[in-house]
């Protein structure tokens, strides 16, 4: 998740539910133990490399699967949302760049509340577009806040209320506020306003990050900040039942928590590290370079040796936790916490699913996007298939 500024936060509240695994022998890099295996099969995939068409995406920012089964997907480069039905087959397109009613210009998040009105997230209009099942633009509301997150922490909690976090400055450091509003509704039951009611601060500590200079074409000295290599960060991820993951990615630890509330549960894992290689070293100094000056000379030290545990993670509508480690070499795949059943299992899947946009998970269907060696983007439908458990 990109906040533009890394964090960290420790959840010190009382765990109602802890959940420990970490009583595997340690196996490859990145190997997080034994687990019982499940495969995704693919059902369908959309994406085309030529012709135009709705199935050629430019920019997918976001994902959503509404009541019906049909997939939203919201592509920023032509500020339009494509609908699909659960067969793959293109049903229509709502929205169009620019900013008038119902317009479009920087779409970065979607969701829907109970009711089924769809609410897209438009960070360069600062509003929220609000269209009904059928793609009919109902309304555009004003967006009650600043900056936002990628993928975008926000949504609805089952109540129907709306959660969106924004930066704040403070004496003490920036602040991620997930602020929850109430929707004021005409007498047709149409959203017609937003009412902040509560607000969380999360504290976001600076980021770890390499301050180096350069001389432009004029000869003038200008400092540039650029992220430092393999460093761990702070990752959100709000859920659909209106709770809050959160690890710091340098270890295999996540929490649940309420906004306000206690934790609801922590997952550990044992996980052997992965090293930095030294082609990877290098590769990532090239691109500092190419991003900076292939001439600067940075701090080796601070580099960390070894990878962060965690690449990304996602709670789903059954409650479930998606987590994806890094491991090397890389494997297309998750592993899956299933708390109620206490069942988790390691997730293969025979292609890799990209962590932004976020997944959609509903039961034991996967949506999500992916990218092939020439940087196409497709999207795929998948069933997660019951295969033999793991041996001890």
């Amino acid at each position: 998740m990109l906040y533009y500024v890394v964090s960290r936060l420790w959840i010190l509240a009382p765990a109602s539910f802890l959940w420990l695994a970490g009583c595997e022998a340690p196996g490859p890099a990145g190997s997080t133990g034994l687990m019982d295996t499940r495969r995704l099969s693919e059902r369908w995939r959309i994406g085309r490399t030529e012709e135009a068409g709705p199935e050629l995406f430019g920019d997918i920012t976001a994902l959503l699967v509404d009541g019906l089964g049909r997939l939203h997907v919201v592509d920023g480069l032509s500020r339009e949302v494509r609908v699909f039905d659960g067969d793959g087959a293109f049903l229509r397109t709502y929205g169009r760049p620019g900013a008038g009613p119902g317009e479009l210009s920087a779409p970065v998040g979607i969701a829907s509340e109970p009711g089924g009105t769809v609410w897209i997230l438009d960070v360069a209009n600062n509003r929220y577009s609000l269209y009904d099942t059928a793609g009919a633009h109902l309304a555009d509301l004003p967006r009650p806040a600043s900056g936002y997150s990628v993928p975008w922490l926000g949504g609805f909690d089952p109540e129907g209320r709306l959660l969106d976090a924004t930066f704040r400055s403070t004496a003490r450091g920036n602040e991620l506020i997930l602020v929850r509003s109430d929707i004021m509704r005409d007498p047709e039951g149409v959203a017609s306003g937003i009412v902040p009611v509560d607000t969380f601060a999360l504290p976001l500590p600076p980021a770890d990050r390499f301050l180096v200079y350069e001389i432009d074409s004029s000869g003038r000295r200008r400092g540039v900040s650029v992220s430092i290599p393999f460093t761990s960060g702070l990752r959100r991820e709000l859920t659909p039942r209106g709770s809050v993951w959160e690890a710091d990615t340098k270890r295999y630890r996540l929490v649940e928590f309420v906004p306000g509330g206690d934790t609801v549960r922590r997952v550990e894992k044992q996980y052997s590290s992965v090293p930095v290689t030294r082609v990877a070293l290098d590769s990532a100094l090239a691109e500092l370079g190419a991003r900076t000056s292939p001439d600067l000379d940075y701090d080796l030290e601070r580099i960390p040796r070894e990878w962060p545990a965690l690449e990304s993670f996602f709670g789903d509508a059954a409650g479930r936790l998606w987590v994806r480690p890094i491991e090397r070499p890389p494997v297309p795949g998750f592993d899956l916490f299933e708390f109620e059943g206490g069942r988790r299992w390691r997730v293969e899947s025979a292609v890799r699913i990209e962590s932004t946009p976020r997944p959609e998970a509903r039961g034991d269907t996967l949506w999500g996007v992916s990218r092939d060696e020439l940087g196409v983007l497709s999207v795929s439908k998948s069933v997660l298939d019951p295969v033999q458990a793991a041996s001890d």
